[in-house]
C-alpha cells in the first residue's frame, strides 16, 4: 500500500467546531416564510477566546402546529435569546450572545437539540439546567448510531450523488 487516507470530503471553510461549548454572537439573521424559520448565523469562539467560525447557523422554527417537544425547544431558545417566547422581527436577534453547545454529527457541528443555548451567565431558559450535563451528552454523541442522523446523510448523498472512480477504459473522456 502506497497511501491509504480518509473518505473524501469537500474542502471546508476552515471551520474548527467540533462537539463542545462556544461563545457565540449573533451576526445575521433571516426569516424564511416558506419554511416558517428564522436562520441565525453567529460568530462562535472558544472559552479563551480564540475564533472558532464566522459562520456557524442553527435555526429557530416559527411553525404553530409542530410537535410539543419542537415548540417547547422554540420558546427556550426564544427565552433565552430575548427573554421572552415570543419574536416581532428577525432583527431582534442581531447582537444577542451567550453560549451555546454542539454536537459532532456528519457534516461538522451543530447546536444541540432541547437546550443547546445558554445565557452569558450560562443558564438555561429556566435557570435549572446545567451546561456541564449537555456538554457530556454532547461529547458522548455518535451521529452514526442516531438512526435520525444516518437517514439524513444518506438522503443529503442521494441528492449530491455518489462518485464513481473513474475507470480505465472510459469512451467518454476527450484522450
Amino acid at each position: 500500500m502506497l497511501y491509504k487516507g480518509n473518505t473524501a470530503t469537500e474542502a471546508g471553510g476552515g471551520s474548527k467546531v467540533t462537539a463542545g461549548c462556544y461563545k457565540f454572537k449573533i451576526e445575521e439573521s433571516k426569516h424564511y416564510p416558506n419554511n416558517e424559520s428564522i436562520g441565525v448565523r453567529c460568530k462562535l469562539w472558544t472559552d479563551d477566546n480564540q475564533l472558532a467560525t464566522e459562520k456557524f447557523w442553527f435555526f429557530i422554527s416559527l411553525k404553530a402546529d409542530q410537535h410539543e417537544s419542537l415548540k417547547a425547544e422554540t420558546d427556550r431558545r426564544l427565552t433565552v435569546l430575548l427573554g421572552k417566547p415570543e419574536i416581532a422581527s428577525e432583527k431582534d436577534l442581531l447582537g444577542k450572545s451567550g453560549y451555546l453547545v454542539t454536537r459532532s454529527t456528519f457534516n461538522g457541528a451543530e447546536i444541540m437539540p432541547f437546550g443547546g443555548i445558554y445565557t452569558s451567565e450560562r443558564k438555561s431558559a429556566t435557570g435549572n439546567e446545567t451546561m456541564a450535563e449537555r456538554i457530556q451528552e454532547a461529547l458522548a454523541y455518535d451521529w452514526k448510531q442516531d438512526s435520525y442522523a444516518v437517514n439524513r446523510k444518506a438522503k443529503e448523498d442521494a441528492k449530491k450523488g455518489v462518485s464513481a472512480p473513474a475507470t480505465e477504459d472510459s469512451d467518454t473522456m476527450p484522450f
